[in-house]
């Protein structure tokens, strides 16, 4: 029997094809990353699917509300988990902007997505040495190349079918910040909206505390 986790989870991201299963395994691939730490994620755990320990953070209650069946949560990764550890995550609902309950510098990774300003506020709990990946909503990628402790190492974008890690040029990623990612949705031939998976996603490392 499926649970309404499963439900809420399929209709949001399965059925939109808006998951990005191929994106967070190509990530958990290519980097050393144990800790992930994503603000403003809504529902969107297919994180914990490619990576053991990811924090979430949102200040919806839809959200807080998916999070409440915690049994449901840990079933849905379990069953769909590429590691073999026992995952570990948790919800936290609150705004992001304020300070979060954990220590400075304690993640591999920062997830700065659908937001916008998630680089300003919790770059300072990322590891030097640690990532942050976006897709330039609300300008977080811009943001980013603001801040003197982040350098762009990559873009990532979908090339034959597969996400590829691309070096960086200077004058291309500069107007790809300038353009963000395009159309994201269009009708889905079944009826309703499908997501558009030709995002160009941001790569930077962390150089200094």
């Amino acid at each position: 029997m499926t649970s309404n986790i499963e439900k809420k989870y399929k209709s949001i991201y399965q059925d939109m094809e808006f998951e990005r299963k191929e994106l967070f395994k190509a990530l958990s691939e290519k980097l050393k990353i144990e800790t992930v730490l994503y603000p403003g994620s809504n529902i969107h755990i297919t994180p914990s699917f490619y990576f053991q320990h990811v924090i979430y953070v949102d200040i919806a209650d839809n959200a807080a509300g998916f999070f409440a069946d915690r049994d449901g949560v840990a079933g849905l990764i379990q069953k769909n988990k590429v590691y073999k550890q026992a995952p570990y995550f948790r919800f936290i609902h609150q705004d992001f902007t304020r300070p979060l309950p954990f220590k400075e510098c304690a993640f591999d990774l920062l997830l700065a997505l659908f937001a916008g300003g998630i680089t300003k506020a919790c770059n300072k709990y990322i590891k030097k040495g640690g990532f942050v990946l976006t897709n330039n909503h609300q300008n977080d990628a811009v943001d980013a190349a603001n801040d003197h402790t982040l350098i762009p190492v990559a873009l990532i974008a979908k090339q034959k079918g597969k996400y590829a890690f691309l070096e960086i040029d200077e004058y291309y990623f500069s107007e790809l910040m300038q353009g963000g990612s395009g159309k994201m949705l269009k009708n889905s031939p079944r009826g309703g909206l499908k997501y558009i998976e030709n995002e160009t996603f941001f790569l930077f490392q962390k150089t200094a505390e």
